[in-house]
């Protein structure tokens, strides 16, 4: 008898350290996830870098059209940036040894909405813009898309985090 109530005890210690929604302990989940997240962000905007200046830059040999080359960095942006986040992403998951296939899902059907929102209503449209406009005044197309995708990021970065946060703390629910 003596074991059983030695569980029951450590139950109930259990239960007594997590809140109404079951999560032990919401500010170090909070924190050490934060770094992770946004790890996984920075990733995936070292791709969108890397394909936004490889694009305009390879555009920019074939045409002197600013709305083409501008268009070309958006869509290098788009391809370098999710391949090298899922990538990181894919990674952590193996390493938390979870189930990578369930638990990526999980985490995109809370990410890709708000992700699409944020990327297609502010940060792409901010990327087209200024990378355009830095062109017309003259800047090298290449240099162009990188200072253009910079900007855009720390729009995303911004934007990304704060829905982060609101999820946390409303919801109860990460994406890391």
């Amino acid at each position: 008898m003596e074991p059983k109530e030695e569980i029951i005890v450590e139950e109930k210690i259990i239960i007594k350290d997590k809140d109404k929604h079951g999560v032990k302990d919401r500010k170090k989940i909070e924190d050490k996830n934060f770094g992770e997240f946004n790890k996984e962000i920075f990733f995936g905007e070292v791709g969108a870098i890397l394909g936004a200046a490889l694009a305009s830059s390879i555009t920019g040999h074939f045409t002197v059209s600013r709305a083409i080359i501008a268009q070309f960095a958006v869509v290098g942006s788009a391809l370098g940036g999710s391949s090298l986040f899922l990538f990181e992403k894919i990674k952590n998951k193996i390493k938390r040894k979870e189930n990578i296939l369930k638990s990526t899902i999980k985490d995109l059907e809370f990410f890709t909405p708000a992700a699409a929102v944020i990327v297609f209503g502010i940060s792409y449209p901010l990327l087209y813009n200024l990378a355009k406009f830095l062109i017309k005044i003259g800047w090298h197309h290449y240099l162009s898309g990188v200072v253009a995708e910079i900007s855009a990021f720390l729009a995303f970065l911004i934007l990304i985090n704060l829905y982060r946060l609101v999820l946390v703390r409303k919801f109860k629910r990460d994406l890391a």
